[in-house]
């Protein structure tokens, strides 16, 4: 299994802010605010689609480091943004709150199954190979499903976290407030990518594996 992820973040109103903002040491803080809307929609197709566009050869390589039979490709590429809403009061000359109304994170999580060209005319193979990585894809989409919980919990604190520390300008403030989601939301990422590596193990037992290779009267075995 290959894994992907992109991210494109988006700060209502103004570009990303990447510089790390501190609080001012002694200053009183900022007010409670309104808890923010946190929305996540994450979104994934049905089943996984199916190509035949790469030979087994180039599978292998791509496949490097892998210690299993290789007669099949699943790459999973999981694609997200995220919507804050700069909304900042200004409490003093130098006194900057940050109060987001709303922070959205969108998600979408695309399955692809590639099946060697060799096999297309062989259904045996064909089938033993799409079987198998369509496990794969199983394993990812559950994986993806049970981030949706965690991501919403996490943005939620780290939004309390981060609005509490007076900042000296508008941008501080608004970078100490991205950072926060963006670092939460890594983690949460982070762990559901070793909930895919988990769940990915599980795929591979050795039955499964022994399957693999005595499968199709054996042919399998002799394509690796």
């Amino acid at each position: 299994m290959i894994e992907t992820r992109l991210m494109i973040a988006i700060l209502a109103g103004v570009s990303l802010i990447t510089v790390a903002a501190s609080a001012r040491g002694g200053d009183p803080g900022c007010p409670i605010a309104a808890p923010a809307r946190v929305q996540i929609n994450l979104a994934r197709g049905a089943a996984a689609h199916v190509e035949t566009d790469i030979s087994l050869q180039q599978m292998r390589e791509a496949a490097e480091g892998h210690h299993h039979p290789i007669l099949g490709l699943y790459v999973g590429t999981f694609r997200y943004g995220i919507e804050i809403d700069d909304t900042i009061r200004q409490l003093a000359p130098d006194r900057f709150c940050a109060t987001p109304k709303y922070v959205s994170l969108t998600g979408q999580l695309d399955r692809a199954i590639h099946i060697p060209r060799e096999f297309v005319d062989d259904p045996c193979l064909a089938a033993l190979a799409r079987d198998h990585e369509t496990k794969h894809a199983v394993a990812d989409a559950t994986a993806f499903d049970h981030a949706r919980s965690p991501l919403s919990s996490a943005i939620r604190v780290a939004v309390r976290a981060n609005t509490i520390a007076a900042s000296d300008s508008r941008l501080h403030a608004l970078a100490l407030l991205t950072t926060g989601i963006q670092t939460a939301i890594d983690q949460v990422f982070d762990e559901m990518a070793t909930e895919r590596r988990r769940l990915d193990a599980a795929v591979d037992s050795p039955a499964e594996l022994e399957h693999m290779k005595t499968g199709c009267e054996g042919r399998a075995a002799v394509m690796q």
